[in-house]
């Protein structure tokens, strides 16, 4: 896919793009067929270290998301969704950088009746990276509506500074849906949130700073999504901040201040 200018100037404004369409209805089927597999112990393709290929298992409840990341260590169709260089060129273009490498892939599926996902901002479980300068795509893998609980996002938020993570994320409450936003929302801000309401294939690129969440499934359907991540070119390691991240053996072979690039977080496009 190519972004164009007024899409660019779009994004750097809002934070986000939203986008009806980037894989066609063959590739979805693939990617939920490969979610099916993962979530059922079930791996074609996995490079983990040997010491480290223990059985996924899901985060979240019976009530909320089950949520899994780093899936593309695991199977081939993730992988290839991951590293694919047509989504890279379009997040690079959105990140005004000359590369990007994958850093984190998460597969999201969220029951009916599953409970809301506070707002919070991506970077701030990614401090491992000394710039903000990264980029999500969540990708819909069935068609959005208001009342399945879409990602929703905040225009412009990606411009106030880093905030804490939210107390609790995935089992989210409307008591608590705002709560690290309003530590960092300038004053008198009148917050107005934008629902990605696309279909099956569609997606919303946003800002590693951009403040998003969902809100609860109120259906009887599954709500089924996957998400991947860039890091821009002028991304850096900060093995002090790796402590608190789940898969620190992703940065197998990086130094301090190393680009975050090597065969788990491979570069996927460059100009």
């Amino acid at each position: 896919m190519e972004i164009s200018d007024q899409q660019l100037s779009r994004f750097q404004t809002d934070g986000f793009l939203i986008v009806e369409r980037v894989i066609a209805d063959a590739q979805v089927e693939r990617i939920l067929t490969a979610m099916s597999r993962v979530y059922a112990g079930i791996y074609n393709r996995d490079i983990r270290p040997v010491a480290m290929r223990q059985p996924v298992v899901p985060f979240g409840t019976s009530n909320s998301v089950h949520w899994v990341l780093n899936a593309r260590t695991v199977d081939g169709d993730l992988w290839n969704l991951a590293t694919d260089s047509h989504l890279g060129r379009a997040a690079a273009r959105l990140l005004r950088t000359p590369s990007v490498s994958i850093v984190e892939d998460q597969l999201l599926a969220k029951p009916g009746g599953g409970a809301p996902v506070n707002l919070h901002q991506d970077y701030s479980y990614w401090r491992f990276s000394t710039s903000t300068n990264m980029l999500t795509c969540w990708l819909a893998l069935t068609d959005m509506t208001a009342d399945v609980g879409p990602v929703e996002l905040v225009p412009g938020s990606h411009r106030w500074g880093l905030a804490t993570r939210p107390r609790e994320l995935i089992h989210g409450s409307s008591d608590e849906y705002f709560s690290v936003m309003q530590d960092v929302a300038p004053k008198g801000t009148d917050v107005k949130l934008i629902s990605t309401i696309v279909p099956k294939g569609g997606c919303v690129f946003f800002h590693g700073l951009t403040f998003h969440g969902s809100r609860g499934n109120s259906t009887d359907s599954w709500r089924r999504a996957v998400s991947l991540h860039w890091a821009a070119h002028d991304c850096r390691l900060d093995r002090a901040k790796l402590v608190d991240y789940d898969h620190p053996y992703l940065f197998a072979g990086l130094r301090q201040g190393d680009p975050l690039v090597n065969k788990y977080l491979p570069q996927v496009f460059a100009a």
